[in-house]
C-alpha cells in the first residue's frame, strides 16, 4: 500500500520512496506544486510533469528535465539529480 504520509522533502527521500514502491510493485505518481498553488506542467501538452513508478521502472518526466529519464536507461545518480532539478521548482505532492 502506498504510504502517502512518507517524508518526501529531499531528492534522496523521493528516490528511496520510488525504489520502495517499485520493488513492492506499487504504481505511484508525484507532481510538483509551485508556490502559487498550480502544478508544474509541460508547455506543449499541458500534462503534469511527474515523478513516477510504473511497471517498467521509476523516474521523471517533464520539460524541465528534457523529457523522460527512467530506470530503464539511467542510473540512480542521474535520476536523483533529475529529481533535484524538478524539486527546485516546487514541492513534491501525491497526484
Amino acid at each position: 500500500m502506498i504510504n502517502k504520509d512518507a517524508q518526501l522533502n529531499t531528492p534522496q527521500e523521493v528516490l528511496s520512496y520510488l525504489q520502495e514502491c517499485y520493488y513492492a510493485n506499487e504504481k505511484v505518481e508525484l507532481v510538483i506544486a509551485l508556490s502559487n498553488g498550480t502544478l508544474l506542467r509541460n508547455k506543449s501538452t499541458g500534462n503534469n510533469q511527474a515523478i513516477f513508478v510504473y511497471g517498467f521502472g521509476y523516474g521523471c518526466y517533464g520539460d524541465v528535465v528534457g523529457g523522460q529519464r527512467d530506470s530503464r536507461k539511467y542510473d540512480d545518480y542521474t535520476i536523483l539529480k533529475t529529481i533535484e532539478t524538478m524539486m527546485e521548482h516546487g514541492e513534491v505532492k501525491f497526484s
